[in-house]
């Protein structure tokens, strides 16, 4: 998990992130569902105050929430709502999933983080996409849709590092529909990712979607390919400068010589 993502341990920092989350389950409507896609402001508490390993656990030695996966959500709901604070650590999420010994359980689980917010959803986004169930990882790849832009790129991160190369396609497919805000964090993620489907589907959105600022990353990362990806960014490069590179050296010579000539869209500018 990543370092930045924490929730602190209650007094100080957490106090906001703990009368968030108590705002949110408090709210009159009672259904589970309400909690799905609220605004930013109150539909997360935000990963910056998680605390991966915080001291305060909830115990999960509670039968009646795992016995019924139709009562899970409500049951839990309650739980939360009687105190927040509880719940505001990932390893507290990530105990729940671990706790959750069937696949209809396990997509409960996730489906409530879900509806919580970012922090709970990315503390169990891992374990999800390792689920023996295939609709469980399903559930999870698609889930990355729903996180805000500020915490889209972590969750990518996450969803194309997953082993089932089915669920890496759907999560870049949520990559070629993301906010041209956070394009150039999404891809210095998908091109560094260990799986080459990853990285070759990354160069091929760029090429599709071209700007400025993205085409100064396929240089960069130009240097550091090899085989299939370095074939494919030097192709992808090629269609702008109409010139095959020898070198990465070549390639980054262009482009310092060259940016200035193209707008944002890299189209040429008008001389």
């Amino acid at each position: 998990m990543n370092a930045a993502f924490r929730w602190t341990a209650l007094p100080a920092a957490s106090v906001v992130a703990t009368a968030a989350l108590t705002y949110l389950l408090l709210r009159d409507d009672s259904s589970p569902h309400s909690l799905i896609k609220a605004d930013s402001a109150t539909n997360s508490v935000a990963p910056d105050h998680f605390e991966a390993s915080g001291s305060e656990v909830l115990s999960l030695e509670k039968p009646d929430a795992m016995r019924d996966p139709s009562e899970y959500a409500a049951l839990r709901l309650q739980e939360i709502k009687a105190n927040p604070g509880q719940w505001i650590s990932a390893s507290v999420w990530q105990r729940e999933f671990a706790a959750a010994d069937t696949p209809e359980l396990q997509r409960e689980v996730l489906g409530l983080a879900r509806q919580i917010g970012d922090g709970p959803l990315l503390a169990v986004l891992g374990q999800a996409l390792a689920s023996a169930d295939y609709l469980v990882r399903l559930d999870a790849a698609r889930s990355i849709g729903w996180l805000h832009e500020e915490h889209l790129a972590e969750g990518i991160a996450v969803g194309v590092g997953a082993s089932d190369p089915e669920m890496r396609t759907e999560v870049m497919a949520i990559v070629q529909n993301a906010p041209s805000g956070c394009s150039r964090e999404i891809m210095e993620r998908t091109l560094s990712a260990p799986a080459e489907d990853v990285q070759l589907q990354s160069v091929e959105i760029i090429s599709e979607r071209p700007s400025h600022a993205l085409f100064g990353l396929l240089v960069d990362r130009f240097q550091h390919s090899a085989g299939a990806l370095r074939e494919a960014i030097n192709d992808a490069l090629e269609n702008v400068a109409q010139q095959r590179f020898a070198s990465s050296h070549d390639a980054a010579a262009w482009w310092t010589v060259n940016a200035a000539r193209f707008d944002d869209l890299m189209l040429p500018k008008a001389q």
